[in-house]
């Protein structure tokens, strides 16, 4: 319940999230958007402040893995900065592997690592949990970010009325991780999911600048819908591959390489939209969407034969 809990918190920014980021964006600029943080981290260091905290039993201080979070950032900075400006790539590939080989080092000699890498070369299955995450994720922030810049810059619609047109999608994603949030019938939810994913991707094929408003808007709820299915249905996998006392550690982790996908998502909108958002560009993105839509069911595959076996 306690992971049910954090993921419907997070379907709820992300439903906000456009809406809010419109009206702020048309009422104090782009410069809006990040200020509001401020308030906003204030108030929830107050909220998570309590003098009624029971901590757990002392144990053996290993200390934090500061070697290890040091490398993995520095690793997902290089990352972002590759794909986002990909010049010099002779230094920053070779430079970008050196420091992945490094962060994995580290973590090997760590009695209390940041990433276990130990846990996910033994655990195949939660290793296509982590990387399903970053494909679905992909996706998310795919429409998330690309479908408001193609409607304010295709259509010529102004960012608020576009944060209004994103919000059924994200609350569509938040309806369905509320009612499926107690289920245990993950496998369906991920076969689901997918067939809805890819069937709404490729919908993105079909939209234009000449496009109705309630077309883009159907298939914008139709991947908010997959997108909430399939967030649960990992983290059910998660929750039933994870080790007992490992729960909270991979769960972390989840989250973690979840954010590679925003990245990668990131580089590719910088590169389609870079002359501006047209038809063209969000196609080349759909066609991006697809190839996520491959993987995800690719790495599904095991999962369900697995089942199948203990059927």
């Amino acid at each position: 319940m306690a992971l049910s809990t954090i993921a419907m918190a997070s379907q709820v920014s992300i439903a906000l999230g456009p809406f809010l980021g419109g009206i702020l964006t048309e009422s104090f600029g782009w410069q809006g958007i990040f200020a509001v943080n401020i308030p906003i981290v204030i108030i929830a260091l107050i909220l998570s402040y309590n003098n009624n905290y029971d901590p757990e039993p002392p144990r053996a201080k290993t200390g934090l893995d500061l070697p290890g979070l040091t490398l993995f950032s520095a690793f997902l900075m290089l990352l972002l900065l590759t794909l986002l400006y990909p010049t010099y790539l002779y230094i920053k590939l070779p430079l970008t592997f050196l420091l992945l080989l490094a962060c994995i080092y580290v973590e090997l000699k760590h009695g209390q690592p940041f990433i276990n890498v130990r846990l996910l070369a033994i655990n195949l299955s939660l290793s296509t949990t982590f990387l399903r995450q970053i494909a679905i994720n992909f996706i998310l922030y795919l429409v998330l970010y690309g479908l408001p810049q193609w409607l304010e810059q295709s259509k010529k619609i102004n960012p608020s009325r576009v944060g209004l047109m994103m919000l059924p999608m994200s609350a569509a994603a938040m309806v369905v991780s509320v009612l499926i949030s107690k289920t245990s019938k993950y496998i369906r939810l991920l076969i689901f999911g997918t067939l809805c994913i890819t069937a709404a991707t490729c919908g993105l094929f079909f939209l234009d600048h000449n496009s109705p408003v309630i077309s883009v808007m159907g298939t914008a709820v139709m991947i908010g819908t997959a997108i909430g299915l399939l967030t649960i249905a990992n983290q059910g996998t998660l929750y039933a591959e994870a080790p007992a006392n490992q729960t909270g550690t991979s769960f972390g982790l989840f989250r973690t390489v979840g954010y590679i996908g925003a990245i990668v998502a990131g580089s590719r909108l910088k590169h389609e939209f870079h002359n501006g958002a047209t038809d063209l560009g969000l196609h080349q993105l759909t066609v991006y969407g697809l190839v996520a839509c491959a993987i995800i069911i690719l790495l599904m595959l095991p999962t369900i034969f697995r089942q199948m076996k203990r059927i």
